[in-house]
């Protein structure tokens, strides 16, 4: 029995060098996994922002020809209602010409 104490004795002993040298190992991989995770990250930025940046480049001059389109669409639609107007004046009065003539043959 004895035998058996020394040798959890020495057990506990050598325990926390053990388990010192595998935080030390826990550590080291952590530390190459944020250092690799860095690296990823760095890579998805540089392949995310390069087309991110010339859409940024791009997006006045979008915006710009939207705007214009609006405008375009309301001046046509502005335009199409004053023609819409002079037509039904002018059905109006082409129905009324037509009823004086009508009458005026009788």
């Amino acid at each position: 029995m004895a035998q058996e104490l020394l040798k959890v004795k020495t057990q506990l002993k050598s325990g926390p060098q053990i388990v010192c040298l595998e935080l030390h190992q826990i550590d080291d991989q952590i530390g190459i996994l944020g250092e690799e995770s860095h690296k990823v990250q760095e890579r998805f930025t540089s392949h995310v922002a390069k087309p991110l940046g010339a859409t940024d480049h791009r997006q006045p001059r979008h915006e710009a020809v939207i705007s214009q389109l609006h405008k375009t669409v309301q001046g046509t639609g502005v335009q199409s209602m004053h023609w819409d107007h002079q037509l039904d004046q002018e059905i109006v009065r082409l129905k009324a010409q037509t009823s004086e003539n009508l009458l005026n043959m009788k």
